[in-house]
């Protein structure tokens, strides 16, 4: 039989050791919860309380939030009626939006040259709403290189909606025009443009990949880096999906990053 001062310290011990336990169990769960909380407190949350088109709403502490890599139709202003598809992209942005709880996330540039904040936007059940307006086909991929952050997922997005011929890309103001068209078609808002690069012309400041003696794609030096090699267009049949300006009677396509720029097969 063991002595009772034995029995009683083989008691104490496993008390010390259940004690610890209990403890350090105790200790892991507050470490949980508390890297839990702090996770959801770390990212900005705030609530959308105006939605002003389908890529922009404005937050409760004020700022005006510019959702990244993505552009809807103008809404109507300055003189210029609502862009096809304008109404319908902000009516989706505020069903989602208004009033929601949102976290936002971050790339490279955090503000645009307007003073907005540059942002991929979530609902707090995980939603991408960026992506989300891709996949309905509400907006169109619009990357603005250094911001590359979400671009396969986004990517993915488009190209579903594209393929089932939804929202924007079943509409007859955003099919594909000839690029000898644009002389007649060219109507300021973003377009698809299909042409043939006949010639790729190198400058410091950037190329000319030109469609046609009054019309050529640009990119900027900086922006060239993202691209495959410029050879690689040199006689492809291409689809712009751009803007289109001109300068001096010569049209001109500014393109940021190869999703704007599509070889066709």
């Amino acid at each position: 039989m063991m002595p009772a001062d034995s029995y009683k310290s083989v008691l104490n011990c496993q008390r010390t050791r259940f004690a610890c336990t209990v403890a350090l169990i105790k200790a892991c769960l507050l470490v949980i919860c508390v890297a839990f909380f702090y996770d959801v407190d770390a990212k900005p949350i705030k609530q959308v309380v105006k939605v002003i088109d389908g890529d922009t709403v404005v937050l409760n502490d004020g700022r005006t939030v510019r959702l990244l890599s993505i552009n809807t139709p103008e809404m109507a202003g300055k003189g210029r009626l609502a862009e096809p598809g304008a109404r319908l992209a902000k009516r989706k942005l505020t069903d989602q939006l208004l009033n929601q709880r949102v976290y936002l996330e971050y790339d490279v540039e955090k503000k645009d040259k307007y003073g907005r904040t540059l942002a991929f936007v979530f609902l707090l059940n995980g939603v991408h709403v960026n992506a989300m307006m891709l996949q309905e086909g509400l907006a169109v991929l619009s990357v603005h290189p250094p911001n590359l952050k979400h671009l396969s997922s986004l990517t993915r997005a488009q190209k579903n909606a594209e393929a089932a011929g939804i929202g924007l890309w079943g509409m007859a103001d955003y099919q594909p025009n000839a690029v000898s068209t644009l002389g007649t078609k060219a109507k300021g808002h973003w377009q698809r443009i299909s042409g043939t690069i006949q010639e790729i012309e190198l400058f410091k400041s950037g190329a000319k990949l030109w469609l046609a003696p009054s019309t050529y794609i640009w990119v900027y030096r900086s922006n060239i880096k993202y691209f495959p090699a410029l050879e690689h267009y040199q006689g492809k049949d291409i689809e712009v999906r751009t803007w289109v300006k001109k300068r001096q009677n010569v049209w001109s396509l500014l393109v940021r990053h190869p999703s704007q720029l599509i070889v066709k097969p």
